[in-house]
């Protein structure tokens, strides 16, 4: 069994956000692309990882980041 330790502001989502006059919780989700993130890698806070990226071992994503 693997161990994750998340930071706050950490949020995984695949939502649709077609049409701003719905809440995005009532638009669904699309289909998404694996994300792999290998150990020893590290995530800052408020980074935004797009689906299908992978993120190498050992390697840092600075805080505030997009990865895409």
């Amino acid at each position: 069994m693997r161990t994750w330790y998340l930071p706050y502001d950490i949020y995984v989502s695949n939502h649709v956000y077609a049409d701003t006059s719905i809440p995005i919780s009532q638009q669904g989700a699309t289909d998404s692309k694996s994300l792999v993130i290998e150990k020893g890698s590290w995530i800052g806070a408020n980074s935004v990882i797009l689906s299908g990226v992978r993120i190498g071992e050992n390697l840092v994503v600075a805080a505030g980041s997009i990865v895409w």
